[in-house]
């Protein structure tokens, strides 16, 4: 009815402003939230408001690649295991460290359910030994582990100092250095840097530095835009952390864990990065570190635009444009 859709556009939401700001850091993850939404991004980022399910009876998907981590971080860094070479050696010892971590995580008596959970760990970490034996063979060595970035590092851009964690560093004698992220995806798509990171052309106003260009096979170019830019922060960062080994050559990309891996199959998958491409990420990054210190999360991209939408509940799954108030949309587009 008539007084029904009167009802709905009177209906607005005021959004609360920070109680300290500017924020001095920014997480090298964060960058993610804030090309998909600049008011998600505040919401979570800067409100740090969480979608909470209270009738949650499984292991959540971050504590689940937590432990993953925790027992590929504890391989990696024993130095009496450097010379584990073989798969199926490989395999044994990270099964023997899991049943040491999951009990600190879930106790010795866990419920059926998480237990079967723990299981599907099991046979991820023993698919994992098969590319963690080519890895040892090829000649490369692991120097960090969950390495933290912190404010005191000082790796300051765009105005804010970025923080995060590096999942795994190896280093080889001539080929440099290889930055990996331990993924747990199950859609084929996300199994890939390039899918994650890279999207088709948007055209943002507010974030221009956002798109850039690729060149097809013939030689044309191909206006793409940042979704991402985990990895190729990691590659920025590396040059100032590990400079020697940086100069002789960066590789990012994804040590994957899927569920379903194909027993040998060697679970590594890199990002493709030009110099060209390397340059627009860190311009992209540094625009948006100086549009967050600056107050500016506007605007809001409509849900259908969001992949996993924790406020789709707040905009009614529709355009939070028409939803907020327009004291709270002036200040969010940077006036304060």
């Amino acid at each position: 009815s008539k007084r029904a859709d009167a009802n709905k556009t009177e209906f607005k939401l005021s959004i609360p402003r920070p109680k300290k700001f500017p924020p001095e850091t920014i997480r090298v993850t964060a960058f993610k939230n804030y090309l998909e939404c600049p008011l998600r991004f505040y919401l979570g980022n800067i409100l740090g408001l969480r979608k909470v399910d209270p009738n949650a009876r499984e292991i959540p998907a971050t504590d689940f690649g937590i432990v993953i981590h925790k027992v590929l971080e504890r391989f990696v860094l024993d130095k009496s295991l450097r010379e584990l070479s073989e798969a199926e050696d490989i395999a044994g010892k990270l099964s023997a460290m899991l049943d040491e971590v999951a009990p600190q995580y879930y106790g010795t008596n866990p419920s059926p359910v998480v237990r079967v959970q723990i299981e599907n760990m099991r046979s991820r970490l023993m698919a994992a030994a098969t590319t963690e034996a080519r890895i040892r063979s090829e000649g490369w060595e692991t120097i960090a582990a969950e390495h933290q970035v912190k404010k005191e590092d000082g790796r300051e851009l765009g105005g804010l100092l970025l923080t995060g964690t590096m999942d795994r560093v190896d280093r080889h004698p001539e080929k440099g250095l290889r930055i990996l992220d331990y993924k747990t995806f199950s859609d084929s798509r996300k199994q890939n840097p390039a899918y994650t990171h890279i999207g088709p052309h948007r055209g943002r106003k507010h974030l221009p530095e956002a798109d850039f260009e690729i060149l097809t096979a013939h030689g044309d170019p191909h206006p793409r835009s940042w979704l991402d830019l985990q990895l190729p922060l990691y590659a920025w960062l590396a040059k100032k952390i590990w400079p020697d080994d940086a100069a002789k050559g960066i590789q990012v990309g994804y040590f994957l864990l899927p569920p379903d891996a194909e027993p040998g199959a060697i679970s590594l998958k890199f990002l493709e990065l030009s110099g060209e491409m390397q340059t627009s990420a860190e311009e992209c990054a540094g625009r948006i570190a100086q549009l967050v210190k600056g107050g500016n999360f506007w605007p809001p991209s409509p849900s259908s635009e969001v992949e996993y939408d924790d406020y789709k509940d707040w905009f009614m799954e529709g355009d939070p444009q028409k939803l907020i108030d327009e004291e709270s949309a002036r200040w969010l587009n940077g006036n304060p």
